[in-house]
């Protein structure tokens, strides 16, 4: 049965050469440039009116204009182009201090672009509409969702900036049970993520199981070391593992709802944008969080209700 507990990342790459996109140093020739990687991000960029920019606090490469905007990580196969993961792209290299696609990604890319439209940011819930048949009354608006626990609302003594979903690969369990199987099996000092989600097998269904990561707010154990040993998105990220084996069934309806609402709140009481919301197997080779498990209604599709800071 397979095991969601040792994941391994691969680092994002440092963005020392991000300043050399806007200097005047002269770009290479196509000729000269590796065939896989022949299109500089500077001509990708201007060829869709977009401007490229480093933000090497959260070493990435934005891409934005038009009201588009793309994220690319430099040393990982991450691209999200409005707010959608862009599958089967590689890694963006930097070639005599230019970086560079690939002309397959650069056309996945620009097929991203024509078909997932900017986002268009709303500004308040809509008005209610009048009832059927007239009368000028509203429909009383729907009732705000209930307060978080007092135990998601620890104070941050980090900066968080991703979450990342797992399932347990298992048919039952608990934060007790994965707590026990991580100190004993793996060597670790407890209990890898920082929430579990029950489904009625050893905890109750949809319960949010909070661990004592969150609550001390210290490095994670379920993302895994990258291959040049740092740990970095251990330490930036958030793990929520459902328990289950979604290669097998799918989580239960209770489950999805309390992933949602924790999502919603984390999102807002760290300030995690949405596009930052990923699968264990966006990381690393595997299938976690399982083949069955609905990913579009996370990562992609999902209808993010903002949650401030308390």
């Amino acid at each position: 049965m397979v095991r969601c507990t040792l994941p391994l990342l691969a680092a994002a790459a440092g963005l020392a050469a991000c300043a050399a996109t806007s200097g005047p140093k002269k770009v290479e020739s196509p000729a000269r440039l590796d065939p896989e990687a022949a299109v500089t991000l500077a001509a990708f960029s201007s060829a869709h009116g977009l401007r490229v920019a480093g933000d090497p606090s959260r070493r990435r490469l934005v891409l934005s204009g038009r009201g588009n905007r793309i994220l690319l990580f430099p040393g990982t196969s991450v691209g999200v182009v409005n707010g959608r993961r862009v599958p089967g792209l590689g890694r963006v290299r930097a070639v005599s201090g230019r970086w560079v696609l690939r002309r397959r990604d650069a056309e996945l890319l620009a097929e991203a672009l024509r078909t997932f439209p900017p986002r268009v940011a709303r500004r308040g819930p809509p008005p209610a509409a009048p009832p059927p048949g007239g009368g000028g009354r509203p429909h009383p608006s729907p009732a705000p969702p209930p307060p978080a626990p007092a135990a998601w609302r620890v104070p941050l003594t980090r900066t968080w900036r991703w979450i990342v979903i797992h399932h347990s690969g298992t048919a039952g369990g608990n934060a007790a049970s994965f707590d026990r199987h991580h100190r004993r099996d793996n060597g670790w000092d407890g209990l890898g993520y920082d929430f579990v989600i029950g489904n009625g097998r050893g905890a109750p269904d949809g319960a949010v199981e909070v661990g004592y990561r969150w609550t001390r707010q210290l490095t994670g154990a379920h993302a895994g070391r990258a291959a040049d040993g740092s740990n970095l998105m251990n330490e930036t990220s958030i793990g929520i593992c459902l328990v289950g084996d979604f290669d097998r069934t799918v989580p239960t309806r209770a489950q999805r709802r309390a992933l949602h609402r924790l999502l919603a709140f984390l999102e807002g009481y760290c300030r995690i944008p949405p596009d930052h919301v990923l699968l264990h197997r966006d990381l690393r080779r595997t299938d976690c969080p399982g083949r069955r498990f609905p990913a579009p209604e996370f990562v992609r599709a999902r209808r993010v209700v903002p949650a401030g800071r308390p």
